[in-house]
């Protein structure tokens, strides 16, 4: 068995508010750290416990690797590929050796080793640069996730004026759809943050964090999430967690008729009539140039919420946009949704249709 000799990418990195033994956890974040901004779909392993010096690691190719002091050891796997990387964190105080090797499955005992949960990159998926909006997306009180692998499945979920939506290589990428129902606050909701995180070969975390107007009332406001990952196969066990929180955005100048009302907003002035916000700029990432904000409201006899929206062309520079509500519990409620959609001119009307049932 001969030694490998592997060529060293990153010198020591001294994190020195550590304390002088570094814990699991900790090195776990070091090399999490050292991962952020990695683009390729990859998993990392560790093995369980401290290695004390002298500690040899044993590839695929029956090649060692001998370390000279104790440590925590890593092993970064990319998707596809034979060429990974160590990640060895000193233990005695967290300076971090990144190696990498090539033609090399990694450990011999690799299946053994520990997988360490890390956070997945990803791409949101608007419509927004679209004259197309999310259809036949009915939410329960309970999220639904909708793992889309080819356009077949995502046509039935998206209904377009004109045009067509945006692409997606599906050989490389899978689509993450999720619809819900706000059932923690009756108030409408500003905006959804996502992350998602990979906790084992095959299971996942998507986190959805809804953001909430702090005022208005509103019915069970209906949320969408759609984001682009790498590839993921059927098998994929996928848990979505759902948190809120109320930010300091505030609604003006908003009407609820039972037969439903629409704000066309095309540019900063008209938003500022209608939306406040102070603490941070949630709408700052609309570029009106490019975009239109439909806001849409009404009043139900019941409390409600968005099943299902169509966007149509009627003729030439006219549309309809129709809403179908469902409601339950015999409780008067208003509602409110929103729909980003492609720069509308002055000169489009858009008709609200509002259907309950």
């Amino acid at each position: 068995m001969k030694k490998l000799f592997l060529l060293i990418l990153a010198p020591f990195i001294l994190f020195s508010t550590l304390p002088a033994q570094i814990t699991q956890k900790e090195a776990d974040d070091i090399v999490k750290q050292r991962l952020i901004g990695e683009t390729k779909p990859h998993a990392v392993y560790a093995i369980n416990d401290v290695q004390s010096e002298g500690y040899t690691v044993v590839t695929t190719s029956g090649e060692t690797l001998e370390l000279e002091y104790s440590c925590w050891v890593y092993f970064v796997e990319y998707d596809g590929e034979t060429n990974g990387k160590y990640l060895i964190v000193k233990a005695s105080n967290g300076n971090l050796l990144e190696i990498n090797t090539k033609k090399d499955n990694g450990p011999g005992d690799l299946p053994e080793w520990r997988f360490v949960p890390i956070e997945i990159p990803f791409t949101d998926y608007p419509l927004s640069d679209t004259f197309c909006i999310w259809s036949n997306v009915e939410p329960d009180n309970t999220p639904t996730l909708i793992m889309i692998n080819s356009y077949e499945v995502l046509d039935k979920y998206i209904t377009c004026g004109e045009g067509s939506y945006p692409e997606v290589d599906f050989s490389k990428h899978t689509l993450l759809l999720t619809i819900g129902v706000n059932t923690q606050s009756l108030r409408p909701i500003v905006n959804v943050d996502k992350s998602l995180y990979q906790l084992s070969d095959n299971e996942y975390l998507l986190n959805i964090e809804l953001k909430l107007f702090s005022n208005g009332s509103s019915s069970n406001s209906r949320w969408i999430s759609a984001i682009i990952t790498h590839k993921l196969d059927a098998e994929s066990i996928i848990t979505v967690n759902i948190t809120s929180i109320t930010t300091l955005c505030k609604l003006h100048n908003i009407s609820y008729p039972s037969e439903g009302n629409l704000i066309i907003i095309r540019n900063n002035e008209d938003l500022e009539k209608h939306i406040e916000c102070i603490d941070n700029s949630y709408y700052s990432n609309i570029d009106f140039s490019k975009h239109t904000l439909l806001l849409t409201s009404g009043f139900a006899i019941y409390v409600a919420y968005l099943s299902n929206s169509v966007l149509k062309k009627t003729g030439e520079n006219r549309y309809d946009i129709n809403l179908y509500l469902y409601g339950f519990l015999a409780k008067p409620s208003e509602w409110i949704e929103q729909i980003s959609i492609s720069k509308l001119s002055s000169e489009v009307e858009i008709s609200l249709n509002v259907y309950y049932y």
